[in-house]
């Protein structure tokens, strides 16, 4: 027999329903940007609770609702922040003047597509998925921005229950328990997903691709070689230097970390072969695979001197046109890459959302460090699938740019790899201070 509430409950639902519906349509006929927002809404907010649901820790309900209140709330400001930066145009500028472009060239791809209009030259291989995406968005919902801002969100909230996932099954729910404020703590993971930039997307591939190679580790799955192969594909065409880089640290990693040899060479090469197979036969990312393995150290050494003469660049006579020049270069671009910029490198208000950047990341380089010894100390060479792809992701981006805006911008890839481990690092922090806690506590009763 139902109670008064349930059925005063249900009741409210059935009348809810319609009179949403209606709103809905009105808002679609009268207000068609409106509409669209409301629907692209309501979408990726189902698909972040589908999300939390299956990653989330199955058999610790209180954990699991936790996760999703994170995802939910850090989506809620990740839109809200984007809809403020968008519509202020000097903070479009400021932050994030990519976002500008990005927008020129899906409007120019939805017009090709719907009245022939000649594609722009500026979409280039290897990073023009991310403006097809908005016009495949704005094909459906009508071009507004807006649409693109909420995808974007909803990509920069779903990396909490990816990399949640990652941690759970690598060092457990203790762990994983540090992963969503660490996703908010980190300025760069509010700031890039807030924007109508690619890095949100390029966040969560990397993500897919690292939860599914550590479901490989464990255990041989055609659906998660395949999810893995797929992401990895999609990433070259959004940012094709750091889907070669992931791919290649993540394979490797498969092939030398698994405590079975022979199973770890099988499931690295079935992992090679899917992603090469679905990038020559398929297409999927083909530009992008074909520009990454015809650069020369000439054209790396090209964009690093480019970038080195920019207001924040360093290093200008640096010469990295051979590899053993590129060795010699590695250690001091590496520290800065991984460390900058340091204080007497800020120059200018342009640069000053670096500084709390650095300074978190700074903060959080004590929990790495306990993490990896953690790590190495419980699982072995199984902390390699940690370790290796963002050592080799940092290691030719270190090479790559000399620019530190840039460098804030692509470090978040690195730190999105080392996230276990620095959730692993502060839980043993945490851990030691309770049980001290629990000692001081005893002794005083004694």
């Amino acid at each position: 027999m139902m109670t008064a509430s349930r059925v005063r409950w249900r009741l409210s639902s059935a009348l809810l329903a319609p009179i949403l519906g209606v709103t809905l349509g009105l808002a679609v006929v009268f207000a068609p940007a409106t509409g669209a927002f409301v629907i692209a809404l309501a979408a990726t907010v189902l698909g972040l609770f589908a999300l939390s649901r299956v990653l989330g820790a199955p058999d610790e309900a209180v954990v699991r609702r936790r996760t999703l209140s994170w995802t939910v709330g850090t989506f809620v400001f990740h839109v809200a922040a984007g809809l403020v930066v968008w519509n202020v145009a000097s903070l479009t500028k400021y932050l994030g003047p990519d976002a500008l472009s990005y927008q020129a060239n899906a409007t120019a791809i939805l017009q090709h597509w719907t009245s022939g209009t000649l594609l722009p030259s500026s979409l280039a291989a290897g990073k023009n998925g991310f403006s097809y995406m908005l016009a495949g968005l704005y094909r459906i919902f009508g071009n507004h921005p807006d649409i693109g801002i909420v995808v974007n969100a909803a990509f920069g909230a779903a990396l909490i229950p990816v990399l949640f996932d990652v941690t759970r099954r690598q060092f457990g729910t203790e762990a994983a328990r540090a992963v969503p404020p660490l996703l908010i703590l980190v300025p760069g993971f509010a700031l890039w997903p807030s924007q109508l930039l690619r890095e949100p997307g390029v966040y969560l591939l990397i993500a897919i691709a690292f939860d599914c190679a550590v479901r490989l580790s464990a255990k041989t799955s055609m659906t998660a070689l395949l999810t893995m192969s797929g992401s990895l594909a999609l990433l070259l065409t959004f940012r094709a230097d750091v889907a070669f880089l992931v791919a290649a640290g993540l394979v490797t990693a498969l092939m030398i970390g698994s405590r079975r040899a022979v199973k770890g060479f099988v499931t690295g090469g079935a992992m090679a072969t899917l992603l090469i197979g679905l990038v020559i036969t398929a297409g999927l990312g083909y530009g992008g695979y074909h520009l990454i393995t015809s650069t020369t150290f000439q054209q790396v050494n090209a964009v690093h001197q480019g970038s080195a003469q920019t207001a924040s660049g360093f290093g200008v006579s640096t010469d990295i046109a051979s590899p053993v020049k590129s060795a010699r270069y590695l250690p001091l671009g590496l520290t800065y890459f991984m460390l900058g910029p340091f204080p007497w490198q800020i120059h200018g208000l342009r640069q000053l959302p670096a500084v709390p950047d650095v300074l978190v990341w700074w903060f959080l380089l004590p929990s790495l460090w306990r993490g990896v010894r953690a790590a190495a100390r419980r699982y072995g060479r199984g902390v390699v699938l940690n370790v290796l792809p963002p050592l080799v992701l940092a290691g030719l981006l270190a090479l790559i740019f000399t620019n530190f805006g840039t460098i804030v911008r692509e470090r978040m890839q690195v730190i999105l790899l080392l996230v276990p481990l620095v959730s692993l690092g502060w839980s043993c922090r945490h851990e030691r201070t309770r049980r001290s806690t629990r000692h001081g506590s005893q002794q005083a009763a004694v």
